[in-house]
């Protein structure tokens, strides 16, 4: 069952700060296909294959899902460390971010909320389903100084994870079914943030 949570002030609170600008990052580790997508070389919905591989290999990420997860934030520190502001749980707090209890749990719910998505866009309702989420979600991280400037980061980030989890397996159709469903999840933010609309709670019929 996917679960789109309701937004916690908490974990974004704050001031806004200024906008990171990483468009000329580089990380020689992270290979395969561009950061940047043309919007008319995006998918709008995964393949068949592709939705089998996401669900097959997160089906093997799950048991250890947390330490995947705090990878990729770690990661997204270690590449800009001013984003640790972001997070009220970081900023506020002595408590090194790889054994702070609150990002933890911030973390593993952000990565299993994108990844439990990924499963279902093969299926056209259900990218239409939670898109308006992700979409709002999308515009609220623009009021904190976050634009599509600053996917390659993210980007990066969640990669990384998923590549240190499945090593060599990583390369070819896999990287790509992630990348694929990445791609559509930047989309549809992006949107959210050229629009600049705000975060909605997520509608009842979409928690199911």
């Amino acid at each position: 069952m996917s679960h789109f949570p309701n937004h916690n002030d908490d974990d974004l609170s704050g001031p806004p700060i200024p906008s990171y600008k990483v468009s000329s990052f580089s990380d020689p580790s992270m290979e395969g296909p561009p950061i940047h997508v043309a919007d008319e070389e995006r998918q709008t919905v995964l393949t068949c294959r592709q939705g089998e591989l996401i669900r097959e290999s997160y089906a093997e990420l799950e048991p250890d899902l947390d330490n995947h997860a705090i990878i990729m934030y770690l990661t997204i520190f270690d590449m800009v460390p001013d984003a640790k502001r972001l997070f009220s749980m970081v900023r506020d707090s002595n408590e090194p971010a790889p054994v702070n209890i609150k990002l933890n749990a911030h973390a593993t719910m952000s990565f299993r909320m994108m990844c439990e998505a990924f499963c279902k866009w093969d299926d056209p309702a259900e990218v239409e389903r939670s898109a308006p989420f992700f979409k709002a979600l999308g515009g609220r991280h623009l009021n904190y100084g976050i634009d599509g400037n600053d996917f390659p980061v993210f980007r990066t980030g969640f990669m990384k994870a998923l590549k240190k989890a499945f090593g060599e397996r990583w390369y070819g159709e896999l990287e790509g079914a992630w990348c694929a469903a990445f791609d559509m999840l930047e989309g549809v933010a992006t949107t959210g943030m050229a629009e600049g609309g705000g975060f909605k709670r997520v509608p009842a019929f979409m928690l199911s």
